[in-house]
């Protein structure tokens, strides 16, 4: 099997778009498949998916998807209930009810999580993240299109279209969220992820400065990362 040896990383979904350009250079290039990765790239990324190849986890290591799933959809059931003022002050309002020995006990936690399982809930989060945002650039991109021919037919005035490129541009940061805390659960996942077909991957990196990132956090010495690529090496 001709197996890639490019990683993409530390994303699973080719966020900040401009990495599919670069991406479309590649014949072949390895995803971490999470429990939602692949599902994601068939909705937003089907021009890219056959040169993808997924890495999955060591099947008597991780539990099923259906477990993860649950607990990432309960995660964010939980950010969308705690956005809300109202709701933070009845949870304060209400904690011996929620926490107390005689009473409904709502953190407990049944089937602990392993910080394996964390480390790979905290990467569907920031991949989840990184969807929205490629969804809400495109969306932005076809208005801003739209905007343009407006422009063009003398429809819209220079002051409207100007506000608009602003909004675009300053609405969408173009940057990953939360990439110390991504590379560190990466560290956890590394032994656990099958590498049984390759014999070494080259991480992929949009920005040359993570490489202090990746040495800091010793990632660099995981035995099956034989190097760095680099977006600008790809578009030389």
């Amino acid at each position: 099997m001709n197996t890639p040896s490019i990683l993409l990383f530390p994303q699973t979904i080719p966020y900040p778009s401009f990495i599919e350009k670069s991406l479309k250079k590649l014949d072949k290039f390895l995803v971490l498949q999470l429990p939602l990765t692949e599902e994601k790239w068939k909705t937003g990324y089907q021009e890219l998916l056959p040169k993808v190849e997924f890495l999955k986890f060591k099947k008597d290591k991780i539990r099923g998807e259906d477990f993860l799933k649950k607990h990432f959809y309960q995660l964010k059931e939980w950010a969308l209930y705690l956005r809300d003022l109202e709701n933070l002050k009845i949870l304060e309002k209400y904690k011996d009810l929620w926490r107390g020995p005689e009473g409904f006990n709502f953190f407990k936690e049944d089937d602990p999580l392993s910080p394996e399982e964390r480390a790979i809930l905290v990467l569907m989060l920031a991949e989840d993240i990184d969807f929205n945002m490629s969804e809400a650039e495109k969306g932005i991109q076809t208005f801003e299109k739209k905007m343009e021919e407006l422009f063009q037919k003398g429809l819209l005035i220079e002051e409207s279209f100007n506000s608009l490129k602003h909004f675009q541009e300053t609405t969408l940061p173009g940057t990953l969220f939360n990439l110390s805390l991504r590379i560190k659960m990466w560290k956890i996942l590394f032994p656990w992820i099958d590498f049984s077909f390759s014999t070494g991957v080259k991480l992929l990196l949009t920005e040359k400065e993570w490489g202090e990132e990746l040495e800091a956090l010793s990632l660099l010495s995981e035995p099956k990362v034989v190097g760095l690529v680099f977006l600008s090496d790809l578009n030389g």
